[in-house]
């Protein structure tokens, strides 16, 4: 699914931006299916409201955005609900977990209404990042870090065209970091799918082919 941006601006940016001070908002931008984009800022500049855009969670904005063939404005809720089901997956700042439910629970949730991958593929991927010893926790006792990884691996249960990933590195050591970003080109690759990473900071974790400042 190709993202296409016409002049994207939300409405709080509209008395502070440029077509000049941005790479993102108030220009024309086409994202190819695979790509793997950067797309650097402090806070404050809109990085979290760019990903609530691409989700049909946030239409205060002018301009269009388009993904596949549709513009985003046009998406029903039905539709809305089939977008991020099958071709965006995002991992929100918050992280959106179930704080109430275990790890395992907030995972095999996941699992189980897509069907993308086996049980016991999802506890290889736990132990990969570390989080399986952590399966009977209440994810309300875990700390940043350990959240950060168990949102990541939720993202990569279902099928994406895009995964979202809004400054998802935030909490982790250089370590975890490195075993996130094989795991989730992993899965990119293997879906055909592209990247973009919000991050605060310029960095290698992926091979991007395009770095834009926000």
């Amino acid at each position: 699914m190709q993202l296409i941006l016409q002049n994207l601006l939300p409405t709080p940016f509209q008395q502070k931006l440029t077509s000049n001070s941005s790479d993102i908002w108030l220009q024309n931008l086409y994202f190819k299916k695979g790509e793997h984009i950067a797309l650097i800022a402090p806070n404050g500049k809109g990085k979290s409201l760019f990903f609530q855009i691409l989700n049909g969670l946030y239409s205060d904005y002018d301009g269009t955005v388009i993904l596949g063939d549709k513009e985003l404005k046009s998406f029903d809720q039905e539709q809305l609900a089939k977008m991020r089901a099958l071709y965006i997956s995002t991992v929100f700042q918050q992280n959106q977990l179930f704080p109430q439910l275990t790890v395992w629970e907030n995972l095999e949730l996941k699992r189980s209404l897509t069907q993308t991958i086996e049980s016991p593929t999802l506890q290889d991927m736990m132990k990969q990042l570390e989080v399986d010893e952590k399966r009977d926790a209440l994810c309300a006792s875990l700390s940043l870090g350990e959240l950060q990884r168990v949102a990541i691996i939720r993202s990569l249960l279902q099928p994406f065209d895009w995964l979202l990933l809004d400054d998802s590195f935030q909490h982790l050591d250089h370590l975890h970091k490195e075993k996130a970003a094989m795991m989730i080109l992993k899965i990119a690759e293997r879906n055909h799918a592209g990247i973009i990473m919000a991050t605060i900071e310029n960095n290698d974790y992926f091979h991007y082919h395009k770095k834009l400042y926000l």
